[in-house]
Parts: C-alpha cells; structure tokens; sequence
C-alpha cells in the first residue's frame, strides 16, 4: 500500500454517480452518496481484545471503532488528523455522544463503520456513524465535534474542506 495516493472524496464522486457505490480504496474503505452527503464506509474485524468474556464487543469499543473511521476519512480526503492538528492548528472536540445498540456484533465479525456529515454550524458539525454487519446495522450514533484551536482552546471555523 505504500506510494499509492489517497481515495479523495471528489475523484469517487464520478463513478459513485454513475454507478451508486466507489470501488474500494486502496485500504478497504468504501464510499456511498446518500441523499447529498457522502458516507465513508471504514472496515474492521473484531478481535479478541474487542470483545467481553461473552465473545461479544465490549459497548465501549463501538466508539473505538467509529473515531477510527472519522480519522481515515479524513486521511482519506488526504487531510489526515495528525496535518489538521500541525498545519491547520486545530483539533476536534467531543461535544457530546449518542448511542443506539441494536445488535451485538460477536468475535470474528468484519463489521463496516460509517461516517456521514448530519449537520454544521460555523465551529461544529454532528457525524451520523453506523455500526453494519453484513448491511445490518448493529450501532447507531451522533457525535458532535466541536473544531477549536489546538493553541487556545477556544472554538475556531470549520475548515473550508469540511464544509458542505
């Protein structure tokens, strides 16, 4: 996988116009329009580490799993977090979680995590993040960022690739 260029967001959106789904990144990840947002579509595999004594994913690794997906959709907009933080000098805040949990996902399972913008305001924005196992969705959230300086701390604009 090294050398290859990053899945840009706006070099899928033609075939994914055409055809209602990209091809694959280079590195697994998918990405689907629905209505007019974009959703970026992560893979994982649960391993034993993931899960309870049960074999089932411990709750508190769905959020593992969905801050992964939000940093390679960044990276796969070719703005990864570790750029954000020392070129744009900012950095995401949790603002605030909400959770959904339909269904267990068990040891073994190669689940699909999404990312899709709900929502922004001039400093903050809401990622509507699933949990699938073989299109079934298992996990739903909202998580609200807030952008804020990495210097100050206080809220800062949304970068212009970010909005929508």
């Amino acid at each position: 996988m090294l050398g290859k260029p990053p899945c840009f967001l706006a070099e899928q959106l033609n075939h994914e116009i055409n055809h209602g789904f990209s091809p694959y990144c280079h590195n697994g990840a998918k990405i689907k329009r629905i209505s007019m947002n974009v959703e970026f579509i992560w893979p994982v595999r649960v391993y034993y580490e993931d899960t309870d004594a049960g074999g089932v994913v411990y709750h508190a690794n769905y959020l593992r799993f969905m801050e992964r997906a939000r940093n390679e959709w960044l990276r796969n907009m070719g703005r990864p977090i570790e750029k954000i933080v020392e070129q744009d000098k900012l950095i995401f805040v949790v603002r605030s979680v909400q959770m959904k949990f339909i269904r267990p996902a068990r040891l073994g399972d190669t689940l699909e995590i999404s990312a899709a913008i709900e929502s922004q305001r001039r400093a903050s924005m809401i990622i509507a993040q699933e949990v699938r196992l073989d299109g079934q969705v298992l996990v739903k959230a909202e998580i609200q960022l807030a952008m804020v300086s990495s210097e100050t701390f206080r809220p800062a604009a949304l970068p212009d690739y970010l909005k929508q």
